[in-house]
């Protein structure tokens, strides 16, 4: 137990520098629109009190369209509760560390129990943490390192009481499982196909392997259930009724549509999306020689079908994995075939200089020196593919700055945007509270209205890019009524004026 320990600190020691980088800067490199989205939620946990059935996003004002609720928000509610230590967004970069961390060792334990190989373990490890997205997105003010944590954790109990028939890892793993399925109700359900390859291993009858798996199954789906009929309520209730399961664009917007499936365009971006962060081009060769080699190890048919379920994964849900953090979650499933990969190359290598030979050469040495050459390989090309994700606009970041200090903190705007773009980037570095409005609806009858229920300024965001957008919905909308206010700030993407 001692070197499986030590060696499971030693993959944490090696990339936890990687994580740190830029610890502190802002949340605006790579899907700024969804870190501050999330950052926004926890800080009104923050100001207001931790309510994980009431969401709130300032991009939506101050009515109550300012509920929406998008994912059961665990993550968000641990970041709040340390903020009370005291305020800084590093909390929710290092919840997402300590949650790798935590899916990695679950991995780590999980394969180690089914294989009872620790190279395949180690490795397996190893390559979660090093894969490009994780190495990026593993410290992000994002939910998804802690989602996958929890599902692998509910795995990993959930196969040691098959094992063990200890109900406290069931209880585990029914939780567990629970959390991970309703955080995002698109990930989860999936990872039950490998559930029931494991539950139709045991020499039981096949009618008792069926109702066990139904009655594990149920708990977390009936949760899921429940929690997505209760957030298509709340979110019909306040006006958000595109956020809700049975809405058609939504549908459209997550699993696309059947001709997708048959386009090389998108086919092409995606797929390159899964070598770039998941395997990297030598990754790719490992992982597909792991594909076959695991043919013929004992126990892997649990991680043929947890990879199955991921291929599933990504043709169903396909129109979203042009955001590449939704490839993530397939990360933990291909790295235990990646690892399997590498150990067989490896042992072929071995092998092919005892064919040629070359016996002065010490068998053990040679495997070390490969692996370990290979290893910090793979680290450079996934640390040189990520470091474009770290990518800030210091200027842009000042220029929201000036933006809030232009106005009343405790004042609320209206923000006009070429379109519906509900970025939280708008209004969290700001500390605004400002209601998205896109310019085809502003008139000053609209804007009249809106002075009335409390809004006190306008912010007019990148308004060159208004008439093309109007041309090409072919409308006119003349803005010269704001003339009639105060402009207390003009650069090249934002003007404020004030009403009074």
């Amino acid at each position: 137990m001692k070197k499986i320990r030590y060696l499971f600190i030693s993959l944490v020691i090696m990339s936890l520098p990687f994580r740190l980088y830029h610890l502190n800067y802002p949340l605006l490199d790579a899907t700024n629109f969804r870190q501050t989205q999330t950052a926004t939620i926890a800080l009104n946990f923050y100001k207001y009190g931790i309510n994980l059935f009431g969401s709130q996003l300032d991009i939506f004002g101050i009515g109550k369209e300012k509920y929406l609720t998008l994912e059961f928000p665990l993550y968000e509610a641990v970041v709040a509760s340390l903020y009370k230590i005291g305020f800084s967004e590093v909390w929710g970069r290092v919840v997402s560390i300590i949650a790798g961390f935590v899916g990695a060792y679950f991995l780590f334990k999980l394969t180690l129990l089914i294989l009872d190989t620790w190279k395949v373990a180690y490795f397996s490890a190893f390559f979660f943490l090093f894969a490009p997205l994780n190495m990026f997105y593993e410290r992000t003010f994002m939910i998804e390192p802690t989602l996958i944590a929890c599902l692998l954790a509910g795995l990993y109990y959930f196969c040691l009481w098959n094992e063990k028939q200890n109900k406290i890892h069931l209880v585990f793993s029914i939780i567990f499982l629970t959390f991970g399925f309703i955080q995002k109700a698109l990930y989860g359900p999936f990872w039950l196909l490998p559930i029931l390859a494991y539950f139709i291993r045991k020499k039981t009858s096949r009618f008792h392997k069926f109702f066990k798996f139904i009655l594990f199954a149920a708990i977390p789906l009936i949760i899921l259930i429940v929690w997505q009929e209760y957030a298509n309520y709340i979110n019909t209730q306040n006006g958000h009724e595109y956020f809700t399961s049975g809405n058609i664009k939504q549908l459209i917007w997550n699993f696309g549509l059947l001709e997708d499936r048959f386009s090389f365009s998108m086919w092409q971006p995606r797929l390159q999306q899964l070598v770039d962060g998941i395997f990297l081009k030598p990754g790719l060769i490992i992982f597909l020689l792991g594909l076959v080699s695991g043919l013929y190890l004992k126990n892997t048919r649990f991680f043929y079908a947890w990879i199955a379920s991921q291929i599933l994964y990504f043709l169903i849900v396909f129109r979203i994995q042009s955001h590449n953090y939704y490839q993530m979650i397939m990360i933990p499933a291909a790295s235990v075939f990646m690892s399997i990969g590498l150990i067989k190359l490896s042992d072929w290598i071995s092998l092919g200089l005892r064919e040629l030979k070359f016996n002065h050469i010490n068998t053990k040495h040679t495997k070390t020196v490969f692996l370990t050459l290979f290893c910090a390989f793979f680290i450079l090309r996934s640390w040189m593919h990520t470091r474009w994700d770290f990518y800030l606009d210091w200027k842009w970041y000042n220029r929201l700055l000036l933006v809030g200090k232009s106005v009343h903190p405790n004042k609320y705007g209206i923000l006009i945007n070429p379109g519906y773009d509900w970025n939280s980037s708008y209004t969290y570095y700001p500390r605004l509270k400002a209601l998205l409005v896109s310019v085809e609806d502003v008139s000053p009858a609209s804007i009249g209205k809106l002075q009335q229920t409390g809004y006190s300024y306008l912010i007019l965001h990148d308004d060159t890019q208004y008439p093309g957008y109007l041309k090409g919905i072919n409308r006119e909308v003349s803005l010269d009524f704001l003339q009639k206010y105060k402009q207390v700030l003009n650069l090249e993407d934002f003007k404020v004026y004030l009403f009074k």
